[in-house]
Order: C-alpha cells, then structure tokens, then sequence
C-alpha cells in the first residue's frame, strides 16, 4: 500500500474530518429520502415520476450508497503506516 508523505497528525485530522462529512452526507441523504417518500403520498401524477426518474437516489435508497467515499478515510488513515514520516 503507498505511504503518505505528509505530517501524520494533519492526515490524521483530514481523515477524521472527511469521515464526519461523509457521515452527515449519509444522513441528510437518509433525510431527504424521507422527505421524498412522504411528498410521495400525496404527489402521485406523472410530474412525481418523472423527478423520481431524474433524481434516482431519492428514488432508490441502495443508489445514494457511495462506497467509494467512505473508504476514502480509511485509505488516508492506511497510508500513515509508517509514523513520521514527513
């Protein structure tokens, strides 16, 4: 695996900060899919599905999942193998 070369603690800040983005990202997700379904109670016409077809994470709860970005902290957090190195 590459190894970073930066100060440890400033990488270790980011991937802190990067994993309470993603974090908050996937609960205003959760959040406005929920929003969604509700408004889909009572907006049942074909303007309700086309916006469904536009937007496919509000839609389509498995589609807003970003596995990439989650594993982006960890990928920081992986290069700091070696301590001190910067």
């Amino acid at each position: 695996m590459p190894q970073a070369i930066a100060n440890p603690e400033d990488l270790r800040r980011f991937a802190a900060e990067l994993k309470q983005f993603n974090n908050q990202l996937r609960e205003s997700t959760a959040r406005l899919q929920a929003q969604f379904v509700r408004l889909g109670d009572t907006w049942r016409d074909q303007e309700h599905q086309k916006f469904a077809l536009r937007a496919p994470p509000m839609s389509n709860p498995e589609a807003a999942g970003h596995p990439e970005k989650e594993r982006g902290s960890e990928s920081i957090e992986g290069m700091m193998g070696s301590p001190e190195r910067g």
